[in-house]
C-alpha cells in the first residue's frame, strides 16, 4: 500500500443533502437512472467511516455479484481518494476491506433466489447496511431479515442506507413504504419522516438525471428511452425518477402489503387446518406453461364474511439450473400425472380429494376432437374439477374485486380481506411485478405471468358469483 496525496471531490448537491442526513437515521436516495446515487452512497459510506473510526462495520449489498464486483472498483478509489492511499482489491475469500481507522466494510452479493446467502450474514453486528441497487428486490423480505444485525454498543448508531431507481421489480413496495410516506417530494426535496413499517426515523432523497452535471443529458436520455421499450411511464420514472406512475409492479401495488396480507396458521413448521374449515382449492391448468393450484381457507373465523386465506400452493413448472422454479416453463405433465401431484400436495394437509371443493378455468371443459375433456381426465386421475364459472364474471370485474379485496384487509372490516402465507411463494414474488395493460388499463400486461394470479381471480370470483333467480346461497 503506497501513500499518495488525498483528491478532492466534490459532490453534486444531491449527494451532499445524503452526507448531511444525520448517522441516526434511515437514508433513502430513489431517483432517476444516472442521478449520481450509487456515487453518493460511497461517499457518505466513506464519510461515515470518519467520523465512527473503529466503531464503523459497514455491509454493502447487491443483489449480483458482477454488479458487487463493479461497485467494489469504485469504492475502492473513492476510499482512495479520502484516505489518501491506494486501498488494496478485495479479498475475494471473504470481501472484507480493514480501513485505517480501524474500520472494516465488507461487500455481499444477497440474491432471494440463493435464501442460503443469509446464513452468513446471520448472527453478525453492524452499524451500517448500505443495499445498493434495491429495486431490483421484488419485496423487502431478506432485506428486513437483515435489519436484525443492525446492532452496537449504547452511543453508536446504526442506520440502513437504501439507493434504488423506479420502474424496477421493487417499485410497488418502495412506493408504499418509503416514497408515499414522504409525500412523493419532487427531486432534490430531502425529507424527514418515521418509517413505520421499519420502526426508524428516515430522509427520503429524490433525484434525476438533469441535476448530474457529469452526464451527458440528451445521450444518457436517448439510451434510457432506447430502454424503456416506448413505455411513457417507465420512461418517466427513469428520467424523472417518479414513482408515481402506473409501471412494473403497480397493479396491485397500491393494494396489497406483506404486513397487512401476509398471515400464517399456528403450529409453525407442521401447520394444522381449524377443524371445521371449508377448503377450496382453485387450479390454472397449463402443460407447456405452468399450472398452479392455491389452496384456500373461506369464511375463517378470526376474518371478515366472504374473506379467503390462502394456505398453500402447488405451482408445477421446471427447475431452473439453481434449482429455482421457472415460473414461465411448464412441467409437460399429463393431465393424469397432474393429478396425482395435485393428491400428494393436499395428502401432505391430511386431506382427500372430497374433503374440499376443487374449482378450475371453464375452459378446461372445451372439447377439442377429443373424447374426454381437460375436466373429465382429472376427475379420472381423482380430482373431481367443476367450473369456476369465470364466464359469468369479467376479468376486469374479478381483477377488480381481487384489489379491493386486497386493499382492505386490515383496514375495512365490512369489506371481505385475503390473506396468504409464505407458502404461497408465486403468489408473493410474481404479483408485486404485475403491470398493467398499456392499451387496456383495467386489466394485466398480457405478457405478465399470471398463473398464480388467475387461481385468486377464480376463487373470488366463485366465491362472490351471482345466483340465478330463485335460488339461494350455496353451503359446502
Amino acid at each position: 500500500m503506497t501513500a499518495s496525496a488525498p483528491q478532492a471531490i466534490t459532490p453534486i448537491p444531491m449527494q451532499a443533502d445524503m452526507q448531511r442526513v444525520p448517522l441516526d437515521h434511515d437514508l433513502i436516495a430513489c431517483g432517476g437512472r444516472g442521478s449520481g446515487k450509487s456515487f453518493g452512497g460511497e461517499l457518505v459510506v466513506t464519510r461515515d467511516s470518519t467520523v465512527l473510526k473503529e466503531r464503523f462495520n459497514c455491509l454493502i449489498v447487491r443483489r449480483s455479484y458482477a454488479g458487487l464486483q463493479e461497485l467494489s472498483n469504485s469504492l475502492s478509489r473513492t476510499l482512495s481518494a479520502t484516505y489518501g492511499q491506494v486501498v488494496l482489491s478485495f479479498n475475494k475469500s471473504d470481501w472484507t476491506l480493514r480501513l485505517p481507522t480501524g474500520g472494516v466494510i465488507e461487500l455481499a452479493y444477497l440474491d432471494p433466489s440463493r435464501p442460503q446467502a443469509m446464513l452468513r450474514q446471520q448472527g453478525r453486528s453492524r452499524t451500517t447496511i448500505w443495499v445498493d441497487e434495491g429495486g431490483q428486490y421484488s419485496d423487502p423480505d431478506m432485506l428486513d431479515q437483515l435489519r436484525a444485525t443492525l446492532r452496537a454498543p449504547q452511543g453508536t448508531p446504526t442506520r440502513m442506507i437504501f439507493t434504488a431507481n423506479p420502474g424496477q421489480q421493487g417499485h410497488a413496495w418502495i412506493r408504499q413504504r418509503w416514497v408515499q410516506p414522504a409525500g412523493f417530494p419532487a427531486p432534490g426535496q430531502p425529507v424527514r419522516f418515521f418509517c413505520e413499517d421499519t420502526a426508524s426515523s428516515t430522509v427520503h432523497i429524490g433525484s434525476n438525471i438533469s441535476a448530474n452535471p457529469f452526464l451527458d443529458f440528451e445521450q444518457t436520455r436517448r439510451q434510457i428511452e432506447i430502454a424503456a421499450g416506448g413505455d411513457p411511464e417507465l420512461l418517466r420514472a427513469w428520467l424523472e425518477g417518479s414513482f408515481k406512475g402506473d409501471v412494473t409492479g403497480s397493479f396491485f401495488g397500491d393494494a396489497m402489503s406483506r404486513r397487512r396480507n401476509l398471515l400464517e396458521l399456528n403450529g409453525g413448521d407442521r401447520p394444522e387446518i381449524p377443524r371445521g374449515s371449508r377448503l377450496l382449492c382453485s387450479f390454472d391448468w397449463g402443460i407447456a406453461a405452468p399450472s398452479c393450484a392455491t389452496l384456500f381457507i373461506v369464511n375463517h373465523a378470526l376474518l371478515p364474511k366472504g374473506s379467503l386465506f390462502a394456505i398453500d400452493e402447488c405451482y408445477l413448472a421446471k427447475a431452473t439450473r439453481a434449482g429455482e422454479p421457472d415460473w414461465n416453463a411448464g412441467l409437460g405433465a399429463s393431465n393424469l400425472q397432474q393429478a396425482q401431484i395435485l393428491q400428494e400436495w393436499i395428502n401432505r394437509w391430511g386431506l382427500e380429494p372430497q374433503d374440499l371443493k376443487w374449482i378450475a378455468d371453464d375452459a378446461c371443459w372445451n372439447r377439442t376432437g377429443h373424447a374426454l375433456t381437460i375436466g373429465d381426465e382429472f376427475r379420472k386421475g381423482g380430482i373431481p374439477f367443476i367450473r369456476a364459472g369465470k364466464s359469468s364474471v369479467t376479468q376486469e370485474a374479478g381483477l377488480s374485486r381481487l384489489h379491493t379485496m386486497l386493499w382492505a384487509t386490515d383496514r375495512d372490516e365490512s369489506q371481505p380481506w385475503v390473506k396468504a402465507s409464505r407458502r404461497c411463494r408465486a403468489f408473493w414474488e410474481l404479483t408485486p411485478l404485475l403491470a398493467r395493460d398499456t392499451k387496456k388499463r383495467e386489466l394485466l400486461d398480457p405478457t405478465a405471468i399470471t398463473h398464480s394470479i388467475d387461481t385468486w381471480r377464480y376463487a373470488v370470483n366463485y366465491c362472490q358469483r351471482p345466483y340465478a333467480v330463485g335460488r339461494g346461497p350455496e353451503v359446502w
